[in-house]
């Protein structure tokens, strides 16, 4: 009791076959849906020229702009900026020179010791 395929599920099929010559689904009468980009650019509209519902109570304008931004809004990144602390800058060319050296020289000897622990034993020590 096999039923024809339906116009459901021939909508499901592959619009390329082995038999096909290279001519789309849209031969059979069916066009290919525009690319994502150009439906939604005809979707949006103007902010201003959109319909909006009305709010179901009156807004409090006062107790809204007394509100604490939302994350993820442009107001908390304002509020929280002068919160933190600046990075502390080294003004002296001559200590931050001095500072940099030792940390060189500490780097340049923790990559001493790491080799001496990579190479094997008999080289460090001549053979035996």
């Amino acid at each position: 009791m096999s039923t024809p395929p339906s116009e459901h599920t021939r909508s499901r099929q592959s619009s390329i076959s082995s038999n096909d010559s290279g001519a789309s689904a849209g031969s059979a009468g069916q066009q290919a849906p525009p690319p994502f980009h150009a439906s939604l650019a005809e979707q949006q509209l103007d902010p201003l020229s959109r319909a909006y519902p009305k709010p179901a109570q009156e807004i409090d304008v006062r107790e809204a702009l007394a509100r604490k931004p939302m994350k993820w809004t442009l107001g908390h990144y304002f509020k929280e900026t002068p919160t933190r602390e600046p990075h502390a800058q080294t003004v002296d060319r001559a200590t931050r020179a001095l500072d940099l050296e030792a940390k060189k020289r500490e780097l340049l000897k923790a990559k001493d010791e790491i080799r001496m622990l990579a190479l094997p034993k008999q080289v460090l020590h001549g053979p035996r």
